[in-house]
């Protein structure tokens, strides 16, 4: 890995620069620069990518660090929530717990008390952002919050429920969100 961080760039506003500075002073150029470049890859009718082997060395090399490869697209179901006392808590986790709300209020058998209170602050806390204009949301990370979980919603509404028994639907759910709630409980 050390190799890697002292490969440098050989194109942008950073051209020279190494890898390893790259990281330490603007991750907002790399989430560009690798963003765009995966978004490069997949169009079928693609020339040759200017520096190719440079950003496919740079998204490897960020994988080491995900504290900043949390922010590319490609990476968006682990990116921080970071808000109240789900702060440590990924989008993908906040998701889960706020789509299980809505079975657990239709379906008194599902779940317990505890799992129903943690599904009911989840969805507080992601309600909260859904109903304000995004231009209210002062954070990026937020605004991107905003709209993963409205990216989930439009897939989820186009989809078909995948069980018909809700019980086992909430089982599966509970067994996937049973580290998230250990962390929820213990205040981590």
């Amino acid at each position: 890995m050390q190799w890697m961080g002292q490969l440098i760039l050989t194109f942008g506003k950073y051209r020279g620069k190494s890898f390893q500075w790259l990281v330490e002073n603007d991750v907002g150029y790399i989430k560009y620069i690798v963003d765009r470049h995966v978004k490069e890859k997949q169009r079928p009718e693609r020339g040759p990518i200017n520096g190719e082997w440079v950003k496919d060395y740079l998204l490897k090399y960020i994988q080491f660090f995900p504290h900043v490869s949390c922010h590319l697209e490609m990476c968006v179901d682990r990116a921080i929530y970071g808000q109240g006392r789900f702060k440590s808590f990924t989008f993908e986790e906040m998701w889960k717990w706020y789509s299980l709300h809505k079975q657990l209020l239709s379906d008194p058998q599902c779940g317990s008390d505890h799992e129903r209170r943690m599904a009911q602050e989840a969805h507080t806390s992601v309600k909260q952002w859904l109903v304000m204009a995004e231009n209210d949301i002062a954070t990026s990370s937020l605004k991107r919050f905003r709209k993963y979980i409205l990216d989930r919603e439009k897939a989820q509404h186009g989809a078909p429920p995948p069980y018909s028994d809700c019980h086992h639907h909430c089982y599966c759910h509970f067994q996937q969100l049973i580290g998230t709630y250990s962390r929820y409980c213990s205040g981590g």
